[in-house]
């Protein structure tokens, strides 16, 4: 039964809020009065920062896809095969990346011989088409540059379409050489992409810059990638602080790289015959005093990647602020941002005065207001603030048992009672000891994740299909959840992180979310104690009891793990090459006859503590570099897991195991072919079986000098 009395939270919550709001607000403008400039910069500092950061984003646009061109492209062996005319290998390569990049103008190929091959988009501007002397309907050109004796050069043009069909071309004599050009000369040297200043294209006489990388082959040279500079401009136009703030791009030694307006980074010179040159704009000759202060306080040595500075023009004061570029491109450039002073600060002095007057009026009357209400409604809150830990903690066993005559406290009650409930039936849907140790490591729930070492276990029931095509689905549901929960209780209980069921599969992962440094070790236990429990567990099914194989895999690697999924649905996981390596090891049993795989990384951070049998090295289906695969017997007598040793006799006949394999791998097939004669009379299993008949095919078919003793998997 609800209390026969009962009165409105919003009620005394709101006379609660009004009351503080005001004594806060008289003693935060208190303070405020005398701090207010320092508040200031801190305020104008943090909104440069934001603004900084969103131009490096956006700017990222630009480059993230050229750096990604530069550095793939090069690593091609197409790109030390010279043209044929105007036709080359990498040429559709070129055109489809040109139209997948709309501040991309080329994409080139300059030879150490002084050979050169061109892709242009013309983009229908019809600077470019006069500039290149276009038909007008072309909108890509094709251009190859052949060296000549004694210097001289030709060239050759081809102009395509937009469904790039030839539109004709030209051949004509040339002085373009491109080792004499900045890109080459900037980038040949090195074996990183690098990125020029401005500077005017051969092909147009416009300003732009070249991002490059060099690449070998019979003939080496170096790929470029040509950026337009209307991009940056266009980006940098999207920001405004003020009538007289400026945001800009620079080089350290004064040349002007990006501005909101595009004419401002270009120096228009006249030579002696009248011709009109575009050339890139230094700051010193740019009529902009804000900008030149700036560069003045950067050349002070002033810290202005850090802090703020405050330099006066024209009886303003204005404050700047300084960001690297960055961006992996070698290039040191700097993000500028400049505005009055007035623009942070005028808002919170208007703010300061009007809070000050109305917070004193309003501070002797709300001191009683405060004292009565925080008494009403402190204890229920605090009863309740108590429960909502206790949910965190995924502590659901209690009930909560509370009445309040305020309705809103009421009804939070009720809620969180019945939230309770909810979350006891959900929590069979998710890994508690995941939630638990989630909120336990502090992880906040959002996507991506972070690169860590990490032990990933994968299993698989043996026969499954088999055994799923004699059974009806509900009976085969009950069985494996049965299954499931030995396993998987062996496995939490080795504090390993249950990623996922899949099928009859469990994937698991130690050291996420929490950091275990022996990750590795509890891995082997896990699946030592997972598969003697299995095979001295009969699991029950809807009709009789079941024994199950379970095969195990185990790596050791570095893989990225967080969350992965939609905005409204996250799946805690792991991803990476490590995982793939882990899931190919546990099929791998099937075909070598064991039951837990493990590889080298494994036996290397598990210790001594356990005994591992060398199985192959094998190259898993998908992987670049061949795997040493060993099987996990159990542990050492006498060691701490007693009941996990391996039994008398195994250690013995290991050593005569690994003197056979060592004997495989240094090709004395005869030597090795005995010892595991004696081996499989001894103990016959699948393993020796195979090695018996890789010697006696080696001792029939002498293999030759190309022999690696990798065993190539095409199958998962």
């Amino acid at each position: 039964m609800p209390p026969r009395f009962r009165i409105s939270l919003s009620v005394s919550i709101q006379s609660i809020f009004f009351a503080v709001a005001l004594t806060l607000a008289a003693l935060l403008t208190w303070y405020n009065y005398q701090k207010n400039f320092q508040a200031a910069l801190v305020l104008a500092e943090d909104l440069m920062r934001e603004v900084n950061g969103a131009i490096l984003r956006d700017l990222d646009t630009i480059y993230a896809p050229v750096r990604t061109l530069g550095e793939t492209l090069p690593l091609v062996p197409e790109t030390g095969v010279k043209p044929e005319g105007t036709a080359h290998p990498l040429a559709g390569a070129f055109l489809a990346a040109l139209d997948a990049n709309e501040h991309v103008y080329s994409i080139f190929l300059g030879w150490d011989d002084g050979e050169f091959y061109q892709a242009i988009h013309i983009r229908d501007v019809a600077s470019v088409r006069q500039a290149l002397r276009a038909p007008p309907l072309a909108s890509y050109a094709l251009r190859h540059v052949s060296p000549g004796a004694y210097g001289s050069a030709s060239q050759q043009w081809m102009f395509l379409d937009a469904g790039r069909r030839p539109l004709g071309g030209r051949t004509e004599a040339t002085t373009f050489d491109p080792r004499k050009r900045p890109w080459y000369k900037l980038a040949r040297p090195r074996e990183t992409l690098v990125k020029t200043k401005l500077y005017v294209f051969a092909s147009t006489r416009d300003l732009g810059t070249t991002v490059a990388r060099s690449f070998e082959a019979p003939v080496g040279g170096v790929l470029g990638i040509d950026l337009t500079l209307g991009g940056v401009s266009r980006f940098l136009d999207r920001y405004h602080l003020g009538d007289r703030g400026q945001v800009f791009t620079f080089a350290a030694d004064g040349q002007l790289t990006g501005h909101r307006e595009p004419g401002k980074v270009v120096q228009r010179v006249v030579d002696r015959d009248g011709r009109i040159w575009n050339l890139p704009a230094r700051i010193g000759v740019l009529n902009d005093p804000v900008v030149r202060a700036v560069y003045e306080q950067y050349t002070s040595g002033a810290d202005m990647e850090n802090a703020i500075a405050a330099f006066d023009v024209d009886g303003r004061r204005f404050l700047s602020m300084l960001t690297p570029m960055g961006g992996g491109l070698g290039s040191h450039e700097f993000v500028a941002v400049a505005a009055p002073e007035e623009h942070f600060i005028a808002p919170l002095i208007r703010v300061r005065n009007h809070l000050l007057l109305f917070s004193l009026a309003a501070l002797l009357a709300a001191m009683p207001v405060i004292v009565f209400v925080a008494q009403r409604i402190a204890r229920p809150l605090n009863i309740m603030a108590a429960e909502a830990e206790r949910i965190k903690r995924f502590d659901l066993g209690s009930t909560l048992e509370l009445r309040s005559h305020i309705i809103e406290v009421d009804n939070l009650s009720t809620s969180m009672s019945r939230m309770k409930g909810a979350l006891r039936s959900f929590g069979q849907y998710i890994p508690r000891d995941l939630v638990r140790r989630l909120v336990e490591s502090g992880a906040e729930p959002r996507r991506g994740g972070d690169r860590r070492e990490l032990t990933i276990l994968f299993t698989d029931i043996a026969d499954f299909t088999t055994l799923s095509d004699t059974m009806a689905p509900e009976e085969l549901m009950e069985l494996l959840s049965n299954y499931f929960s030995v396993l998987g209780a062996t496995i939490s209980t080795r504090d390993g992180t249950i990623d996922k069921f899949i099928g009859d599969s469990v994937m698991a992962f130690w050291n996420a979310p929490t950091r275990a440094p022996d990750h590795t070790v509890q891995a082997c236990l896990a699946a030592l104690g997972g598969a003697r429990a299995l095979e001295s567990c009969c699991v029950p099914g809807p009709q009789d009891c079941r024994m199950l194989t379970t095969r195990f895999g185990l790596h050791r690697g570095e893989a990225v793990v967080g969350n992965i999924g939609s905005s409204d649905r996250l799946n805690y996981t792991a991803m990476g090459s490590a995982v793939n390596i882990a899931s190919r090891l546990e099929g791998m049993n099937k075909f070598y006859g064991t039951s837990i795989l493990a590889s080298q990384a494994v036996v290397d951070a598990a210790g001594a503590n356990f005994v591992f049998r060398v199985v192959d090295v094998a190259l898993p289906k998908g992987a670049l570099t061949p795997v040493t695969v060993h099987e996990l017997l159990g542990t050492r007598p006498g060691g701490a897991h007693p009941e996990l040793a391996v039994p008398p006799g195994t250690i013995e006949r290991l050593e005569a195991w690994n003197a056979a394999c060592a004997d495989y791998r240094a090709r004395r097939w005869a030597r090795a072919h005995e010892a595991l004669l004696a081996l499989h009379a001894a103990a016959p299993d699948r393993l020796t079986a195979l090695y018996l008949e890789r010697t006696a095919r080696a001792m029939k078919n002498e293999p030759g000098p190309e022999w690696t003793g990798v065993e190539e998997f095409h199958f998962k």
